[in-house]
């Protein structure tokens, strides 16, 4: 009898001894604690941070953001832009199907990319200059400009360009490695159960069940104690250490620093019917920026003196240096602030302190998204805080907001020299040199105090310990990844 039959056997055991759990297929469910579920599961839909998260459960980029902020293939096996930047050639990747088994291909990456830049998408401004986007074969696509725009490839890779098929139902049909199954509520907790894309291109997850659980902030740590949950990830970390974390969550999990790229600033508006002086602007710009000091480094905050993400700060406040503070001679002034949510509440307070001594007073007023946008459609907001959370890592995100004729320009800030250092960004190749042209940019925006940036706030993900494979550092802010997780049989 040959000896090759028993080496097979001894080959097959080994291999089954070192493998990936099989239980990691069969039977474990992992359960994310979310802050908000998206109701509605279309990526262009996805507004707030843990939307977009959300969204890349279920639906695929042509490209991803590297833990770098450099481009990598997902959907798209490679591109090139034409010498004249005016053409972007996208190779797809073969054989990636959608969840109902049919091709993701060029004629369906067209009509979901049409509808990314079409006048219905949050991104429909900045995305003005594409002018139309044909197959030249099933699985080659070209994207033709109007003029050059670099940055369009950095939008490609962000959640909300994620390629979706409508199907029958009118319902949207992804290519990623979850799908949804059902909405469920248990003792008055919202939940969503997502089972796994066992065909999924990139490797089908090692768990079959995926669970998103609606907890509120106030209950994370009990949740944890009780086993409800097994991961919540952007944690803020405020007023403790890592330390104190652990312990206020029990001793069965585990804490790591998680990418995060918020930066918090207050954005000047202007009303239609009573202007904001630019000296007074100027002027509660300079007293913020000067006396202003971030909590301690165990509250997980630190002061920044630019709005630009990866660290592009301008050279003129690289060290938050002002000059000496003249105020203008005019009467008390009062702003009212809109902000969002009230997690940097105690920051806001200090800062309304501060100038309250400068006879400033800052009104905070607590609004959702959609109200601050209809006040701002009325002219009624004097300034507004903004997170610049999951911004891309490409300055033109964040500065397109105060170009002249940009939809989301609610200051009607209006600059021709800040229009051409934008312009010529837009058109640069070379990254050094487009980034020396967004800084000077937003020298400009600081100058005439359009913007005053305040912090950056550190986040982290806690884990239970039962999960292995779990990697912070891939995930950025970007990408929901569960796809690599297991959790041990004893959970």
């Amino acid at each position: 009898m040959s000896r090759y039959p028993k080496q097979i056997l001894l080959l097959i055991g080994f291999v089954l001894l070192f493998a990936p759990n099989s239980y990691g297929r069969e039977s474990c469910s992992i359960n994310v604690a979310v802050q908000s579920l998206m109701p509605i599961k279309d990526p262009l839909k996805a507004i707030s941070w843990w939307a977009k998260r959300e969204s890349t459960l279920q639906f695929d980029s042509l490209v991803r953001f590297t833990d770098a902020g450099e481009v990598q293939p997902w959907l798209a096996r490679k591109w090139q832009f034409s010498k004249d930047l005016k053409t972007l050639t996208i190779d797809l990747r073969s054989g990636v199907k959608f969840t109902d088994g049919t091709l993701v291909d060029s004629p369906a990456v067209i009509k979901s990319l049409k509808r990314f830049v079409g006048k219905g998408s949050t991104d429909h401004g900045r995305l003005s200059y594409v002018k139309d986007i044909v197959a030249l074969d099933q699985s080659k696509i070209q994207i033709k400009l109007s003029n050059p725009f670099v940055p369009l490839l950095y939008y490609l890779a962000t959640p909300r360009s994620g390629i979706a098929k409508i199907g029958k139902n009118s319902e949207m049909i992804g290519s990623g490695p979850w799908i949804f199954e059902k909405s469920e509520m248990k003792n008055s907790i919202k939940a969503q159960v997502w089972k796994a894309n066992l065909n999924y291109f990139n490797g089908a997850p090692f768990c079959r069940k995926l669970g998103l659980v609606e907890v509120p902030m106030n209950q994370l740590s009990a949740s944890f104690k009780n086993k409800l949950i097994d991961l919540i990830e952007y944690y803020p970390i405020t007023n403790q250490d890592q330390k104190d974390l652990v312990q206020s969550f029990g001793s069965d999990v585990e804490v790591r620093e998680f990418p995060s790229y918020d930066v918090t600033a207050l954005f000047f508006t202007e009303a239609k019917k009573s202007s904001v002086e630019k000296s007074s602007r100027q002027a509660l710009s300079k007293i913020i920026l000067k006396e202003f000091k971030a909590p301690g480094q165990n509250a997980g905050y630190t002061k920044v003196c630019s709005i630009l993400p990866y660290g592009l700060a301008a050279s003129k406040i690289s060290k938050c240096e002002i000059e000496a503070i003249q105020l203008p001679e005019n009467k008390r002034r009062t702003f009212l602030v809109y902000t969002q949510d009230d997690e940097r509440s105690a920051i806001l307070k200090k800062i309304a302190a501060i100038t309250e001594r400068h006879k400033y007073f800052l009104d905070f007023k607590f609004t959702s998204l959609s109200d601050l946008y209809s006040e701002h459609a009325k002219g009624s907001v004097g300034i507004h805080v903004e997170t610049l959370t999951m911004q891309i890592p490409e300055p033109y995100g964040v500065l397109s907001m105060f170009e002249s004729g940009s939809g989301e320009n609610f200051s009607k800030y209006s600059n021709s020299t800040f229009d051409r250092l934008l312009s010529k960004a837009k058109a640069e190749s070379d990254l050094n040199k487009r980034r020396e042209f967004y800084s000077l940019a937003e020298n400009l925006l600081l100058e005439d105090a359009i913007v005053i940036p305040l912090i950056h706030q550190s986040r982290v993900s806690i884990f239970s310990k039962g999960l292995t494979g779990y990697n912070s550092n891939l995930m950025g802010p970007f990408y929901a990844a569960y796809d690599k997780i297991i959790k041990k049989e004893s959970e």
